[in-house]
């Protein structure tokens, strides 16, 4: 079924948001497989862009690892992968994604070091203010675009 504004409302209005948890390996693995089963065969190493919007907590809830190797794998069939994290849009008392640790052993002593660290996705935006979002998705958009042409560009 062809994407339109009909049926884009009607896509947009069954959207949730209230999970507990957010299976992220899942989304990768099911999102790879669907790119690569509609892909159209170019040259490009940038031909498909995915844009996740998300609060970025609890994202290895199905094991770091896996969603680590999940990520390689969508970026090595040409996904460039954005992770857009929405953060205190809603809760001004929640703590910011910026103020989160997470424990590391580093033989025998536990060390804090920042989440953003060790985020398991290499291209990713946090976004404080949610009246910032269209410019984000907008610069995001042209610099994609900027990328693909530039890698045509001097493919020819």
């Amino acid at each position: 079924q062809t994407f339109n504004h009909q049926n884009g409302i009607q896509i947009l209005q069954q959207l949730k948001f209230d999970q507990t948890k957010t299976l992220l390996a899942d989304l990768m693995e099911s999102v790879t497989y669907t790119f690569s089963k509609e892909k159209v065969q170019i040259s490009n190493p940038l031909s498909q862009l995915l844009i996740i919007l998300s609060d970025g907590r609890g994202l290895t809830v199905s094991g770091k690892d896996r969603l680590l190797k999940s990520v390689r794998h969508a970026m090595s069939q040409n996904i460039f992968i954005v992770f857009i994290i929405l953060d205190n849009i809603n809760h001004e008392k929640s703590t910011s994604i910026f103020q989160i640790n997470e424990a590391i052993f580093v033989g025998d002593k536990v060390e804090f070091r920042s989440y953003l660290d060790s985020f398991p996705f290499p291209y990713y935006l946090v976004i404080q203010n949610l009246e910032m979002l269209p410019r984000a998705l907008i610069d995001i958009l042209r610099q994609f675009l900027e990328l693909t042409t530039t890698h045509n560009n001097s493919n020819q």
